[in-house]
């Protein structure tokens, strides 16, 4: 968040789950005094966006839903007009926000939602290049007999993990990407590493290859 706290979803370990949001300062959890609440976007929060004049932005799978001028307002994807399960979220330097989904980067006019980019296979985030526009980093999942096993038991690190470590041609982890998109000139090596999976990692990789 804008003062460097960190905020996550907690839920209960229940058929019917009740989730809520709290607020992580470094040293202790506190209830987070902002959440949706009635805004009816579902319960499986995908990511959580802290844009620099305050608003606050989440997504779930059924939409997403903004906090501005102290109260929440919900974009349903129902009808195909707002994004939902939201891999990220990006503010553009002149406050635009940009949102990115598996296959599809939406933009907020400050009013709605609409379609900005689509057809991609499968994005992973979008990061800000060098002139200040957007660009996709994608991550590439070739169906091996590996990852056939690891889908079906649902090791969600174990795919993660696969998809690293493997060398075979085709796959590419998202860090990969964003050290292209760092060597090819297109981005920042900042931007690069405040939006890998692993900072450390993706320092190894633009350092050591």
């Amino acid at each position: 968040m804008k003062d460097g706290s960190l905020c996550m979803q907690k839920c209960a370990s229940s058929v019917n789950q009740d989730c809520r949001f709290l607020v992580y300062d470094g040293s202790s959890f506190r209830p987070f005094s902002e959440s949706p609440g009635e805004i009816d976007i579902g319960s499986d929060y995908s990511t959580f966006f802290s844009s620099q004049n305050g608003d606050l932005w989440v997504s779930a799978e059924r939409g997403t839903a903004w906090y501005h001028d102290k109260k929440w307002r919900g974009f349903s994807s129902a009808d195909k007009t707002a994004p939902d399960s939201a891999l990220n979220f990006i503010e553009m330097a002149d406050g635009r926000i940009l949102c990115a989904t598996r296959e599809q980067v939406w933009e907020f006019d400050g009013k709605n939602w609409a379609v900005v980019g689509r057809g991609f296979e499968r994005i992973s985030g979008v990061v800000r290049t060098r002139d200040g526009k957007r660009v996709a980093a994608v991550e590439v999942m070739i169906n091996t007999p590996h990852i056939q096993e690891l889908v079906k038991k649902g090791d969600v690190m174990g795919i993660k993990e696969a998809i690293t470590s493997s060398g075979e041609r085709g796959i590419q982890s998202f860090d990969v990407s964003l050290r292209d998109l760092f060597k090819s000139g297109r981005i920042e090596l900042e931007e690069a590493l405040a939006s890998a999976d692993s900072r450390a990692n993706l320092e190894a990789k633009i350092n050591f290859g």
